[in-house]
């Protein structure tokens, strides 16, 4: 399965959804990953404070680069997984045929949660940041506990 993880400038929570569950699921055969941002530049690096948090767990940052959100990128992913409902509006509004395969990350893996976003670390503080890591590091575990079997 390929998952495209989406957030608005691919810079700080898509990138770590990516880096984080292609750490979890590197011995998951047929599981894939990349991220990219609605509004995103394209070749940025990642954010500082999102390549420090993965340093520190033990994930290597390196030749991440941003890409933004096109027909053609989403038309390769079987499951588009965002962290924000702006980014479902945005791409199901924008690209209709994708909407059967496009949910919240948290929501997709706990549908019962009751705040479905991931809050946007952007100019934020360390704080910000690592709560933003520790939501997603939730999220992309319990992603992997339900496509790798």
């Amino acid at each position: 399965m390929k998952i495209l993880f989406v957030c608005t400038g691919n810079t700080c929570r898509s990138p770590l959804a990516e880096k984080l569950f292609g750490h979890y699921t590197k011995d998951c055969s047929g599981v894939e990953s990349a991220s990219a941002g609605i509004s995103a530049w394209q070749n940025v690096r990642m954010s500082f404070d999102s390549e420090r948090l993965l340093i520190l767990e033990g994930i290597d940052p390196s030749g991440f680069r941003s890409q933004p959100v096109t027909e053609k990128l989403l038309d390769k992913y079987d499951l588009i997984l965002t962290m924000g409902q702006k980014h479902v509006d945005y791409i199901t509004g924008s690209f209709p045929k994708v909407k059967n395969k496009t949910f919240l990350l948290k929501k997709f893996v706990n549908k019962d949660v009751l705040d479905p976003e991931v809050a946007d670390p952007y100019l934020g503080n360390a704080d910000a940041y690592e709560n933003c890591f520790r939501e997603i590091k939730e999220a992309v575990i319990k992603l992997k506990e339900r496509l790798c079997v």
